[in-house]
């Protein structure tokens, strides 16, 4: 897994909204991408001015995130599963979140949850984990709303989700982690049924199942999410590089013969054009989570 390192690029200037990733524990690092903060700032203004929400991009990336309202400790926290399109997530003046990022199936080492049960859906949190977990994390959320610092709400997560982690035992079908491995080495691009007939004692059915219990999307649509990744990274350094939105050449290396077929795939995952993504990109002067 440690190949895989999804982006999730804000496109709200820093006098809109405010997004960080920060590491987990390393003892996590194989499960948990990241944890992160998205907060909003407060409005300065009145009138017809003060009405409209913003909308907050998500893209598509495969992994789960449990999310937790700071701004509003009577809101119940969720969980997000998987999903093959962006989300577009209104977010009021004010507002602050903090969210869990795990690893596409990660969550499963943690937590007794059925991926495809939960995919397209976001859930009440505590409904999805199992009973015994339930009075814990209801703690957990409650000292994340008290906490004083990003700081201290990573070490409050990084405790509740080892203690988790020691009572679960879990161990993922290597067959699933091996399929992993030849599409993230391959950004994507690989042949996965062609791949698992060659190197792996299992049918496409076999993984079509294990791919819909372990991860809530088909081994296809997962490829092509991490083939979108690799390409909205590769636009992000694109865009820092280059002072024009011309994409020419970067498609080729997604297996691509044209660009209007990147542009196409780009756009139906993300929701917005190349051009558009990196226009927004230099207008936001986002760096902070820009690929290594």
């Amino acid at each position: 897994m440690y190949r895989y390192k999804p982006l999730q690029p804000s496109l709200l200037q820093e006098t809109e909204a405010r997004y960080h990733e920060f590491p987990p524990s390393h003892l996590l690092g194989s499960i948990i991408h990241c944890y992160w903060s998205l907060q909003t700032i407060p409005l300065v203004a009145s009138g017809s001015q003060a009405s409209e929400p913003l909308l907050y991009r998500v893209a598509t990336d495969a992994c789960v995130d449990v999310i937790v309202d700071i701004a509003n400790p009577d809101r119940i926290s969720v969980i997000v599963g998987t999903t093959n399109a962006p989300i577009l997530f209104p977010l009021g003046y004010d507002a602050e979140f903090f969210g869990v990022r795990f690893l596409p199936s990660m969550i499963q080492r943690v937590f007794a949850v059925h991926l495809g049960e939960i995919a397209h859906q976001t859930l009440p949190f505590e409904d999805v984990i199992a009973p015994n977990l339930r009075a814990e994390a209801r703690t957990w959320i409650e000292c994340l709303h008290t906490a004083d610092s990003f700081e201290e709400r990573n070490a409050l997560t990084d405790s509740f989700m080892l203690h988790a982690l020691a009572l679960r035992n879990f161990t993922h079908d290597t067959r699933l982690l091996h399929v992993f491995d030849a599409l993230f080495a391959s950004r994507g691009t690989v042949k996965i049924e062609e791949e698992v007939r060659k190197h792996h004692a299992i049918s496409p059915q076999q993984l079509r199942r294990i791919f819909q219990e372990s991860v809530g999307l088909s081994p296809k649509t997962f490829a092509r999410i991490v083939r979108f990744q690799a390409m909205l990274k590769a636009l992000t350094r694109h865009s820092q590089q280059a002072s024009t939105n011309n994409i020419e050449g970067v498609f080729f290396d997604f297996g691509f013969y044209d660009q209007a077929h990147f542009i196409h795939e780009f756009q139906s995952l993300y929701g917005v054009s190349p051009s558009v993504f990196m226009r927004l990109q230099r207008s936001c002067g986002n760096t902070d989570n820009a690929p290594k």
